[in-house]
This record gives C-alpha cells, structure tokens and sequence, in this order.
C-alpha cells in the first residue's frame, strides 16, 4: 500500500469525530482552527505548486492534482457532516419553540356555549 492509502484511512476516522464533537464551544474552535489549516493549505498550493508536486509524489501520488482532489473531496465530506449537524440542531430547536408556542397559546373550549 501506497502512504495516500495510510494517510486516507487513517483521515476516514476525522467525520466520526466530528459527528462527536456536537456544537460546544470546543467543537466549534476546533472547526475553525481546520477551516484555518485548510486555507492555509490552499493558500499554499497556490503560491508554491511545486511544492504540491513534491508532497505527492512523497505520499505515492502520481500528480499533485490528485492530492488537490483527495483532500478537497475529504474537506467538503467534512463541511457536509458539520452541515447536517447544524441543521438537525436548528431542526430541534424549531420544533421545540413550537411545542413551547402551541402549549402557551391554546384555546380551550367555551363551556357555557
């Protein structure tokens, strides 16, 4: 095996943790702090490309495009999973400020009429 194929097994493990981290404080330095690294990255790959080049090569990878690919595949994964949980969160926060709203606001029937 190939040191991309470690590397990307090994990066499989990084959704499951983000599916635990939730939206605590911690977990939402931590996104931060990957958005930065990932920008970063970026913003590296597109000052010295060569250097991409090189990294792939030493990681196994035919071109450093492929590893441009792999990692952005891997990045939007991740946005993905934090996105479903964000949205799940606002789901259940919705419904219970509706519950909360229909008990306060309900109308009982006249009993004289």
């Amino acid at each position: 095996m190939k040191t991309i194929q470690y590397l990307l097994f090994i990066l499989c493990i990084v959704p499951i943790a983000i599916m635990r981290l939730g939206s605590n404080a911690s977990g939402k330095a931590t996104y931060r702090i990957g958005f930065l690294i990932f920008v970063g990255s970026f913003l590296s790959a597109v000052a010295y490309p060569n250097s991409v080049m090189r990294l792939a090569n030493s990681l196994g990878v035919g071109r450093g495009t492929d590893l441009v690919v792999y990692f952005t595949t891997f990045a939007l994964i991740c946005f993905s999973l934090i996105m479903i949980q964000k949205f799940a969160r606002i789901e259940r926060e919705l419904t219970e400020l509706v519950r909360r709203n229909a008990i306060e606001n309900v109308r009982l029937p006249n009993s004289g009429n």
